[in-house]
């Protein structure tokens, strides 16, 4: 079947939540059963998921992609039924996700695995989002008309694949702060923070490629403001991560409608974890 332009480019957004294995990035978490089964580090990450990666989801201006969640296998019972529950009452059509609980292992063969089944050789756009981060309302609405038009470039045979859009403008929460959440913006050309892979299942996946070299080696475009991102910084980040010069402090964003607005999952977080 001839490719129109974005007939085959399904949106995959791929979280990993306490996913036990090798997913391209190092953690004590990520590579300690014990530390990342934790209750306490698990009721952290469902807060943080809860409020902001599923809502930041669920509040998109289009619909039209299917959430891939990655867990472990050994993920207890009562956070199983959570996780569950959760995205359930977040999407209310079970067919809008997928929990994709596994073994110990490296997350691109389990994530090729899930494509491979959905999409056979079809194009596919997997948009990267860790648990414990959000996008803003308008993100899938400014990648579609892109996607569509990559999908042309690749039908007429001037775009090699695998191919990038990268989304380098937003926030980062900092709830490691004694006095209450502190906000920064910051912009790092291809953070894996929505950065948005198009390619085939038999190809690289999201999970397999290093972020911040495979666009520059396959190529990719980076689209220039607005602000289309939350990062959250806290005690249990897989990744490491620290506030930095780089890094632009907000005073009394919690009190800025128009930041709230555009960034909503930011006024829920904000409400759920006090003053700043």
């Amino acid at each position: 079947m001839p490719l129109t332009p974005g007939s085959f480019v399904e949106v995959i957004v791929c979280t990993r939540f306490s996913f036990l294995g090798r997913s391209g990035w190092k953690s004590d978490f990520a590579q300690d059963a014990a530390l990342l089964y934790e209750r306490e580090r698990l009721e952290a990450r469902f807060l943080l998921f809860e409020l902001i990666n599923l809502p930041s989801l669920v509040s998109q201006s289009r619909q039209d992609f299917h959430h891939f969640i990655l867990t472990g296998s050994g993920l207890p019972d009562w956070a199983h039924a959570r996780l569950q529950d959760s995205c359930r009452a977040a999407y209310g059509d079970p067919s809008r996700f997928t929990i994709y609980a596994r073994p110990e292992g490296p997350a691109r063969r389990y994530l090729g695995e899930f494509l491979a089944a959905r999409h056979g050789t079809g194009l596919v756009a997997q948009v990267v989002l860790d648990d414990d981060d959000g996008l803003a309302p308008g993100f899938l609405a400014d990648l579609a008309p892109r996607l569509d038009r990559i999908a042309a470039e690749v039908q007429a045979g001037g775009r090699p694949l695998p191919y990038f859009v990268s989304y380098p403008y937003g926030f980062a929460l900092n709830l490691r702060a004694d006095a209450g959440p502190e906000l920064y913006r910051h912009s790092y050309e291809f953070i894996n923070l929505g950065l948005t892979m198009i390619a085939r299942p038999e190809e690289r996946n999201a999970f397999s490629i290093d972020h911040r070299n495979a666009p520059r080696r396959f190529g990719a475009e980076i689209v220039e403001r607005p602000d289309m991102f939350v990062r959250c910084v806290h005690g249990f980040n897989d990744s490491r991560v620290d506030v930095t010069h780089r890094w632009v402090k907000l005073e009394g964003w919690q009190g800025d409608a128009a930041l709230l607005t555009a960034m909503p999952c930011l006024k829920r977080i904000a409400a759920a974890l006090g003053p700043g």
